[in-house]
């Protein structure tokens, strides 16, 4: 497990959602103490990826979090964590931290989700700067909450059935606010 760092907060994924009255898709992370959701907005291309993946479930040919996995590996380095450093607006920073063959520490700038599909697919920590969380946060309960029908975990086989099935259905219109 990293290291706390006084600037970042240690996170895991919730699983993918449904946002209540916007529709928007959205991968879920939440604080250790599960007080605070954090939404990362996805395409529907993004939410069926991670819904799949986060199922232990793979598509016929490679996706990109594969194939960046496949060369870390193939290169001698591994993925130590990947760091929410910042959001602008619905746009989220990440850095993905690696060790390279020699041990000499990398931080590769990428964008949110696809960093998020690699440390899910790598089974590396997440951390989420503490101003990310303060920013885009969401109150893990309480009235002003949206509760999110559709949201997914690992062990929620019925909620990935119908998370599937939303995501099936969907038309163009429905994805206006992706």
């Amino acid at each position: 497990m990293a290291s706390e760092h006084p600037r970042f907060v240690q996170v895991q994924v919730r699983g993918v959602a449904v946002e209540g009255a916007s529709k928007r898709l959205v991968l879920l992370l939440t604080d250790p103490g599960g007080r605070l959701l954090l939404p990362i907005p996805l395409s529907s291309a993004e939410a069926r990826g991670l819904a799949r993946l986060l199922k232990g479930g793979r598509i016929g040919r490679p996706s990109s979090h594969d194939l960046l996995s496949a060369t870390i590996r193939a290169l001698g380095a591994r993925l130590i964590r990947v760091d929410l450093r910042g959001v602008e607006g619905e746009d989220f920073k990440a850095d993905v931290i690696l060790l390279d063959s020699r041990a000499r520490r990398v931080r590769l700038d990428a964008r949110a989700v696809d960093a998020l599909a690699l440390a899910l697919q790598c089974a590396a920590p997440v951390r989420a700067a503490r101003a990310v969380l303060e920013a885009a946060k969401l109150p893990a309960e309480g009235p002003t909450a949206p509760r999110p029908p559709l949201a997914v975990d690992a062990a929620d086989t019925a909620g990935r059935a119908r998370l599937m099935a939303r995501l099936a259905d969907l038309a163009p219109e429905d994805l206006a606010n992706c």
